[in-house]
């Protein structure tokens, strides 16, 4: 929890990212940790599947846009699923659930298992492998496939960037080209 805490400390305040007000640890070392963080009055995008194309390809820009500042801050998420991308009242996308999250610096030899769902996890994440910004990003894919349904709804050059993101490491773009390029 410790790890996930100074991952949090280090994001700050963004307007895709749920803020964390309280992090915690009780019982010693054996303990429970915990996050409270805002409320996300719109509940998630798991229960908008079937959405819009266009509110589709809006949601993917925002939450390309908080997973580079993630990225850019030294965090890996490391489960970027529906349920982890939750809405405000206004439709407005805010990342949460930072339970499996790791510093960058972390990541390679922490030794720390985290957590992942494999249904949103690239092939490397489920041999094991040490999260990385390019398994955020195969969760962003992931993750707007589940939500509309089908990538063929979206527009061409969306449909295209959504479909790069599900490749290989290496073709991934990254998180910030990713929200450059979803935002025109």
């Amino acid at each position: 929890m410790r790890g996930r805490g100074r991952a949090l400390a280090r994001l700050g305040a963004h307007p895709h990212v749920l803020t964390a007000v309280m992090v915690g640890h009780s019982g010693g070392e054996s303990g429970i940790g915990w996050i409270v963080t805002d409320r996300a009055l719109g509940g998630s995008i798991e229960q908008r599947i079937g959405a819009p194309a266009e509110q589709v390809v809006r949601w993917a820009a925002q939450l390309a846009e908080a997973l580079a500042h993630v990225h850019a801050n030294g965090v890996v998420h490391g489960d970027v699923t529906p349920s982890n991308v939750l809405l405000d009242i206004d439709d407005v996308v805010l990342v949460g659930d930072f339970g499996s999250a790791v510093l960058l610096g972390d990541a390679p030899g922490s030794g720390r298992v985290t957590g992942h769902t494999p249904a949103y996890s690239t092939p490397e994440r489920r041999r094991s492998a040490p999260p990385t910004p390019a398994d955020d990003v195969f969760g962003l894919a992931s993750t707007m496939f589940a939500v509309c349904g089908d990538l063929d709804g979206l527009t061409g050059g969306a449909r295209r960037l959504l479909r790069r993101c599900l490749g290989e490491p290496g073709s991934r773009p990254d998180s910030s080209t990713l929200a450059r390029r979803l935002a025109r």
